[in-house]
């Protein structure tokens, strides 16, 4: 009998799915593995400061790797708390600047967004897709721009960037960057959905197979 229930869902509408979701931190497993995630995504985060890669004048990070991971094995409400604990670790631990919460916010959506494309239902490259095409727009581009001008723009100095500035180089790295994401993400899923069955951590009715649509 698998300690988590077996069931998907089409669409995450539903009461029961929430109810799902909630449940998942009630269980000492569950806990265990979002903890492990969280530190493997802050070592890759700190991998990222140590040895940078850098595309357009921006840091390229893989920390969404095990970000995207424990949003679809877990759900939206673990991925939120997730984000939460990730970004705060990984100011302690890694950031030398100055806390601003906006990019906490960022963290949770980012994960709740993965969550709510690829928890509980039918893995597919168009689901992984959206889900990361989302996360650049919405969350890497338009709300990592609007930090980036809140805390670096001033009005005093001439050449001082401005959101639109932001916005052009960051949604341009993203879109960029996108299908070699979409890439790892689809491989890394392909290794981990048969693994995750065996230790019953999602069900055996998604296919080990992604299919495209």
């Amino acid at each position: 009998m698998n300690y988590r229930s077996e069931k998907v869902f089409k669409t995450p509408f539903t009461g029961e799915y929430w109810q799902l979701a909630i449940n998942e931190l009630k269980y000492v497993k569950v806990i265990i593995l979002v903890s492990i995630l969280i530190s493997m995504s802050i070592g890759l985060e700190y991998l990222g400061k140590l040895i940078p890669i850098e595309f357009l004048t921006r840091k390229v990070f893989f920390s969404f790797l095990p970000i995207a991971l424990s949003s679809m094995l877990f759900g939206p409400v673990a991925a939120l708390v997730f984000g939460f604990i990730a970004d705060i670790l990984g100011f302690l631990v890694i950031s030398p600047g100055t806390f601003f919460p906006g990019y906490t916010l960022s963290a949770m959506l980012g994960a709740f967004i993965y969550s709510i494309f690829l928890y509980r239902t039918r893995i597919t490259v168009l689901k992984i897709f959206l889900a990361k095409l989302t996360v650049n727009v919405f969350v890497n581009s338009i709300l990592g721009s609007l930090w980036l001008h809140i805390m670096l723009y001033n009005p005093e100095i001439e050449n001082s960037k401005t959101f639109i500035v932001y916005l052009t180089g960051g949604f341009l790295k993203n879109m960029i960057l996108l299908p070699f994401e979409v890439v790892l993400l689809v491989i890394m899923f392909k290794r981990i959905i048969p693994i995750s069955k065996s230790f019953n951590l999602i069900s055996d009715d998604v296919s080990n197979e992604i299919k495209l649509i």
